[in-house]
């Protein structure tokens, strides 16, 4: 029986021109005689994988102090397109893609972009047609600005939308609202089985970034809504966010979002708008947070507030908690004035870093000095401490899971306050935290040589940056 190993090489290299990258990687393994008849396949393979797995458009990733310059193809979503319409195997090859503010001022490259609208203009018109996710609305309004070589946005939404294997896509100071509506178009059909348009458009799409590296700005978190829609989206990353309000976007149904990961830094979210992001997700496993504070002018920062929302929607299969303030100086409790309480609800949480001020009973006036008192009285702590009204602080051996294996503590306050927390983990650990195995200090090491010696006699490894927050 013949098999396909009797074709002659420039059959089988035509049958690699009509496979997709993957494919033609498993078919270039299925055999010897197979790779060998694909080498000329297999180079320019290798050629468009180089030349297109990482694009960028915008000005700001291509900052000659920062990052090498790269090849004018990179600079500009209309030159994508047209290497698109030249070679339709070239949309399988990006995998991550970076678009930044889209203003270059390069006349050389606006040279570039207007002779592609020249050219291409009938062909760029009929793609944006042709796009199941644009609406009515928005191809008249796209049809007039991709003529504009100026005007990158819209030939960058496009492109988004042709690459098949895209996995990673950022957005830095980027005007998304356009985006926004055609994400959340191939949201609602990649999650209806049902549609036409099923997984015809970013079936891939796993991690997604915001980012606004202007510090006097922020970047709205409204546009998170649309790409945490996507079946396949795991991650959600971001810098410089603002976050006052937060809706899901129409149609959505929560909680259905299948996010595992959110990682935001430098940016002002308040408590509530978390918890309309967090009611939306099934399944979160990892959350960190840091706080910017008034650096951004946002709203007050609500560490515990953040805390309660997770109890409500991540308890049950959150592993990493890690939440503090990336804003030194700043009123660490701000807009919560209460302890954080137990953690014990969180029953798979393995790592947790938080800062000890959010421990404090009551701090509506501001974080006080610890006062020793005698044992006898009536409000004392576990090690003779007390605020005015009760207890000052709670104790880490009653607030940690017992599935908790790390334990990073960020010191606001004094070495004092850091000893009341510890007091009793020592000799509780066995019944209340009995995986507990390593506890570190963002701080110069705040404890004495006696409470080092009974941690570790309870088998706690002790580490200790040493910087000062």
């Amino acid at each position: 029986m013949l098999t396909i190993l009797y074709l002659p090489n420039e059959l089988i290299d035509h049958i690699s021109r009509l496979l997709s990258p993957p494919d033609l990687e498993a078919f270039a393994r299925s055999s010897k005689p197979i790779y060998t008849a694909l080498q000329h396949a297999l180079k320019r393979h290798a050629q468009y994988k180089k030349k297109y797995a990482l694009i960028k458009f915008g000005h700001r990733w291509f900052n000659p102090s920062v990052r090498a310059p790269v090849s004018d193809y990179c600079r500009h979503a209309l030159l994508l397109l047209a290497s698109i319409l030249e070679n339709p195997d070239i949309a399988h090859y990006p995998t991550t893609t970076k678009i930044s503010f889209c203003a270059d001022e390069d006349d050389c490259l606006d040279c570039l972009a207007q002779s592609v609208i020249e050219n291409y203009s009938d062909e760029l018109r009929h793609m944006i047609d042709e796009c199941d996710h644009i609406t009515t609305s928005l191809i008249a309004s796209m049809s007039v600005s991709i003529r504009h070589p100026q005007n990158e946005n819209a030939a960058a939404c496009l492109a988004v939308n042709l690459l098949p294997n895209l996995r990673s896509l950022t957005l830095d100071c980027f005007e998304a609202d356009t985006l926004h509506n055609i994400v959340r178009s191939i949201a609602l059909a990649n999650g209806n089985p049902k549609s036409p348009n099923h997984q015809r458009a970013l079936p891939q799409l796993r991690d997604f970034s915001l980012s606004c590296m202007d510090d006097d700005e922020a970047i709205a978190m409204k546009f998170y809504g649309s790409f945490a829609m996507l079946p396949s989206i795991r991650s959600l990353h971001g810098y410089g966010i603002d976050g006052e309000t937060f809706n899901w976007p129409s149609g959505f149904k929560p909680p259905s979002s299948r996010v595992t990961d959110i990682s935001i830094y430098f940016s002002s979210i308040s408590a509530s708008s978390f918890e309309h992001l967090l009611s939306g997700i099934a399944n979160l496993q990892t959350f960190t947070y840091r706080d910017a504070g008034p650096i951004i002018n946002g709203g007050p920062y609500q560490p515990v507030g953040i805390i309660d929302a997770l109890r409500k929607y991540a308890s049950h299969g959150l592993k990493t908690l890690d939440i503090g303030s990336d804003a030194v100086g700043i009123d660490v409790v701000r807009g919560d004035g209460k302890a954080v309480g137990s953690l014990r609800m969180f029953t798979c949480l393995k790592s947790i870093r938080l800062e000890d001020a959010i421990f404090l009973h009551d701090t509506s006036e501001g974080l006080r000095s610890l006062e020793p008192i005698s044992k006898g009285s009536r409000h004392v702590a576990g090690d003779g401490y007390v605020c005015d009204e009760g207890p000052l602080t709670e104790l880490l051996v009653d607030v940690l899971p017992a599935s908790v294996k790390e334990f990073v503590l960020v010191q606001l306050l004094d070495a004092e306050h850091t000893k009341v927390l510890l007091k009793g983990l020592a000799a509780l650990k066995a019944y209340k935290t009995p995986r507990l195995a390593k506890l570190m200090f963002e701080c110069p090491d705040p404890l004495d040589h006696g409470m080092k010696k009974d941690l570790r006699r309870a088998g706690i490894e002790l580490w200790s940056t040493r910087v000062a927050k």
